[in-house]
């Protein structure tokens, strides 16, 4: 097969999904673009950017002796939106690479070729999202049967999916409702712009560590008197 200088694929969502644990899951599967190419700097991901981020509960600093570390960490909810058309890339091992290890698809036959495999283990794309997304959930539910059903993958020129309110009294405060989209020129290039700031931290004193620390010895000391 005569060399080709560009490859076409397609983003695999499928790959990663980002869950609070509680009310959402979200397809997140990205791929940088080759590092020897674009900088890492510029946060480029090839097919896919961040819509928007939401900030579920912000994380918690604790002081003690002068020394801040954070006690918990903020939990996000971040969407991203994917492009539906194949995105054409340099021939370079680092993409061949993601598409043997499925992180990113084959969008074309040749481009399937020129990573080395077999033409007849060739898969359409619409079919192969649609095996991977049913083998994502079936992993997924295998670890927490609790989690709800993942949603379906934001793509480009797409309305977001309205934003999951977390269950009352789990301490969390409501979430936004759905994150405005990216524009298309956009959809390429992150930023750090793209991603929206998360509150102040809550900060804990180490004053406030030690009346805690006070209240925890003393509900054990009535606990073992009961």
């Amino acid at each position: 097969m005569a060399w080709q200088q560009f490859l076409f694929v397609l983003p695999n969502p499928w790959t990663g999904i980002d869950t609070d644990g509680r009310t959402y899951a979200d397809p997140a599967g990205h791929v940088i673009h080759d590092p020897a190419i674009v900088p890492i700097a510029e946060r480029s991901l090839v097919g896919c950017s961040i819509a928007g981020v939401e900030i579920l509960q912000a994380a918690r600093l604790q002081t003690v002796k002068g020394v801040t570390v954070t006690s918990s960490p903020a939990i996000q909810r971040t969407r991203f939106q994917y492009d539906r058309e194949p995105t054409r890339v340099m021939n370079t091992s680092w993409y061949r690479e993601e598409i043997k290890k499925g992180h990113l698809i084959a969008a074309t036959l040749d481009t399937y070729l020129a990573c080395g495999m077999k033409p007849d283990e060739f898969v359409e794309p619409a079919k192969l999202l649609a095996d991977l997304r049913a083998a994502a959930i079936v992993e997924m539910l295998a670890s927490n049967p609790d989690m709800p059903e993942p949603s379906e993958p934001l793509y480009v020129g797409e309305a977001p999916v309205e934003a999951v309110k977390p269950p009352e009294g789990s301490g969390n405060p409501p979430v936004s409702g759905g994150n405005p989209p990216v524009s298309t020129e956009a959809a390429s290039t992150l930023t750090d712009s793209a991603l929206a700031p998360a509150p102040a931290p809550e900060p804990v004193t180490e004053a406030n560590s030690a009346e805690d620390a006070s209240d925890s010895s003393s509900s054990t000391r009535s606990s073992r008197r009961r």
